[in-house]
């Protein structure tokens, strides 16, 4: 119950008042404690720093030539004649957009909105910032998982009543999952507008993820995961990146059959809840919109969407290089060899993204790129001949690839690496750099032809923080790509000495061959798991802990009250009084509180400062996306990036947080006994969905809460609870004491109210 004087005390009233009449100095460092303490809750400990976008400078002149380019060679692919040679470049202009409009609607949802009426129609995308780096390890395919069943029913329809709705407006409605990001979809017609936004609302807030549904969906994820052994492109890849990122990397990881069957409908809920927040996503809506009304349309379709805490997204540190860089992966009886190359690669706001983008055109974009010619050139039989790399928010991977015969794989890699190595040590043709760039900007012109392009293209570019300026500019900054620029980047990253080698085929044919270079190797089985690593526990914690941190949280509720009894909680009423003391000042205080499950908070506390100064009334209240707070000061609205609090409040609430511990999705471990009061205590870490930790410490004779301690921002909060009474069957602790920074608030209740019928008027802005 203290913990709320956190999230209430974040009045102005109190910072204000602390300059204007020095008598109440004592009393604003009380409320100046809350501020603190609601505003390291908000964070959830160390975000991540924002992505900075690349600079997008105005256009220059035309690119001149500065070398002849090179003499033609004997491969019958290259174009030849003037007709066939690349255009000179010229300046680029910015590309005209239509005006972007932006807002954000009251629970927190960003929305951006491009007109456009050049066809009735409009298109509508909300992305989530969570996908397959998001999940644990333990439980990957999650991602996938939820968001395929995302359309397989709601509170509202089941699957074939969706289809039936979107079917009815001849629109369509989709969902997908990537490496980042989450996304669901909707194109209709511009007058059918409104059911479009009202389906995707619903898909996305209130799925109900039906049981045989997600045991369909599994069955599919699995049947592709057994599809691996006879799919050699796949296998290669998934190893080519566990070799380079390793057991402990996100990029390293690939979902199995035992990840998959150890995904439940509790951890799809979880996964759901934790990411998919109004202040963790975007709305785009593309086409023939009118900005007046689309918005209280929106307002109407998302308002039930409530805001909440957002985890901090994983963050995985590159690992080291292994020692040994040449794997060989065994598919007896395979006639061609899978090839490929992996180097570390770079972020989209790289600054040498552009330049990456035309060294990579001219060495594996297309047929008529070097790696294609210079094998074809040799007359190895090789198939598919590439180069990619990642265009993710974080650190990503080169990848060059090819197929060739078995008994010619070795020197068709030693091809490759050739190639490579000669562009990043002797940079590409003017003509080559010429050529990527009219190439890679009449692509990216195709982006924008209708109103689900224009979409998909806002939402790349907002996803890694650019906005619509790197679009305008996209063609600009890649005109400027010069040569010498384009092999300094070519030269940075394509060091093959930081590269790794896979080959997949069958053994007895490359062996010789790698034994012959005299490359070290390692050999496995095209059968074998990929990383064993991924069938460990969410954590660390060996099976038998886990299971013994289950019975303690079980053991637990049973003392608490049972299970039914608590999940009956509807609602909570607590008064009670006691004193604060702050920097060894004491304050009096007076609280209520009323909690209506799950969005609506009311708290009224007095303080009465030391000397003559008169007690100070301040009340909060939260009804679902809106609160108000009431201080000496006046009414003010509470602002939205405060309220997201309330959620972890819920979570934590002492009367719900061992049903919250034990979901099957939340990681616990049983940590060393401690002494309280010289009497033995029972410990829990609790690994909330917020990333934040909770120890919580049991009466080892009794197993009711004792203590509960958490850390958020670098500050440890400390909750003690004692004097446990039977409150219709539940046990509640009467005595609570509350430290952090510096303050301690003891309080006493004198009354308790397990969902009890409240006046919901309470909770509306006075």
């Amino acid at each position: 119950m203290n913990a709320t004087l956190d999230l209430m005390l974040s009045s102005p009233w109190s910072r204000r008042r602390r300059a204007a009449r020095p008598a109440f100095a004592t009393l604003a460092a009380f409320t100046t404690f809350a501020v603190l303490g609601a505003s390291a809750l908000l964070g959830c400990g160390a975000q991540p720093a924002p992505v900075a976008a690349p600079s997008l400078p105005a256009g220059d002149g035309p690119l001149k030539p500065d070398a002849p380019a090179p003499a033609a060679d004997p491969d019958a692919w290259r174009p030849r004649g003037e007709l066939l040679l690349p255009p000179e470049v010229s300046a680029l202009p910015p590309l005209k957009l239509p005006t972007i409009a932006r807002f954000t609607l009251a629970n927190g949802l960003p929305v951006l909105v491009i007109p456009s009426a050049r066809a009735p129609v409009v298109s509508m995308q909300l992305v989530v910032r969570a996908g397959k780096r998001n999940e644990p390890k333990a439980r990957l395919g999650l991602a996938e998982l939820t968001s395929n069943l995302l359309v397989k029913g709601t509170a509202r329809r089941n699957a074939a009543a969706l289809v039936k709705a979107i079917e009815a407006v001849a629109g369509t409605i989709a969902v997908d999952v990537s490496y980042e990001a989450a996304f669901a979809s909707c194109s209709a017609l511009a007058r059918n507008l409104g059911t479009c936004a009202s389906l995707l609302s619903e898909i996305v807030t209130v799925p109900t993820f039906p049981a045989k549904e997600l045991e369909d969906m599994r069955a599919a994820l699995v049947a592709g995961v057994r599809s691996r052994s006879k799919n050699p492109r796949q296998w290669a890849n998934l190893h080519l990146q566990h070799l380079l990122w390793g057991d402990n990397h996100v990029r390293g990881w690939a979902e199995t059959e035992g990840s998959l069957a150890s995904i439940t409908r509790d951890d799809v809920v979880t996964w759901h809840k934790t990411w998919f927040t109004p202040g963790n996503a975007m709305l785009v809506v593309a086409g023939d919109v009118e900005l007046a009304q689309l918005r209280p349309q929106l307002e109407r379709a998302f308002g039930l969407w409530r805001k909440s805490v957002t985890a901090p997204a994983p963050k995985y540190p590159a690992p080291a290089l292994p020692p040994v860089r040449v794997r060989l992966v065994d598919q007896p009886g395979a006639a061609l060899t899978q090839l490929r190359v992996g180097l570390r690669g770079i972020s989209h706001d790289d600054p040498r993204f552009f330049e990456s983008l035309v060294w990579n055109h001219a060495l594996g974009a297309s047929g008529a790129a070097r790696l294609p010619r210079a094998l074809r050139a040799a007359g190895a039989a090789v198939t598919a001949a590439e180069s990619t790399f990642d265009r993710n928010a974080d650190q990503g991977s080169i990848v060059i690839s090819a197929a060739a015969r078995s008994s010619e794989a070795l020197a068709a890699v030693q091809l490759l690496l050739a190639e490579t190595s000669k562009v990043a040590k002797e940079g590409l043709t003017v003509a080559e750099v010429a050529a990527a760039i009219t190439a890679i900007s009449g692509s990216y012109l195709t982006r924008f032809e209708s109103a689900a392009d224009l979409t998909s293209s806002l939402v790349g570019a907002e996803l890694h923080g650019f906005g619509e300026q790197y679009l305008q500019n996209f063609g600009v900054r890649l005109a400027q790509v010069t040569p010498a620029s384009a092999k300094e980047a070519a030269e940075q990253l394509l060091d093959l000495n930081r590269s790794v080698v896979v080959l997949v085929g069958d053994a007895k044919d490359l062996e010789p061959q790698l034994t012959k270079l005299g490359w070290r190797f390692e050999k496995v089985k095209i059968t074998d798991a990929l990383s064993p690593a991924t069938e460990a526990p969410a954590t660390d914690v060996p099976p038998a802990q886990v299971a013994a941190a289950r019975k303690t949280i079980e053991a637990a509720i049973k003392a608490k009250g049972g299970e039914a009894r608590l999940r009956a909680i509807k609602a909570l009423h607590l008064a009670g009084g006691g004193q604060t003391v702050i920097d060894n000042t004491p304050m009096q205080v007076q609280i209520r509180r009323w909690f209506v499950l799950p969005d609506r908070l009311r708290v009224d506390v007095e303080i009465d400062p030391p000397g003559d100064d008169p007690p100070a009334t301040i009340q909060i209240g939260v009804d679902g996306d809106t609160g108000w707070q009431r201080s000496p000061e006046g009414l003010q609205d509470i602002p939205a990036d405060a309220l997201s609090s309330v959620e972890f409040e819920r979570w934590r609430e002492p009367e719900l947080v061992l049903l919250e511990a034990r979901a099957a999705s939340v990681p616990l471990a049983p940590l060393p006994e401690v002494s309280i009061d010289g009497k033995p205590h029972t410990v829990v870490r609790v690994s909330s969905p917020f990333g934040i930790d909770l120890i919580l410490a049991f009466d080892k004779q009794t197993m009711l809460l004792r203590r509960m301690t958490y850390t958020i921002a670098d500050e440890t909060n400390v909750d003690e609870f004692s004097g446990y009474r039977d409150i219709g069957g539940i046990k509640v602790a009467h005595k609570r004491v509350s430290t952090a920074g510096g303050r301690t608030t003891t309080v006493e209740l004198s009354k308790v109210e397990i969902s009890p019928k409240i006046d919901l008027s309470i909770f509306k802005r006075p």
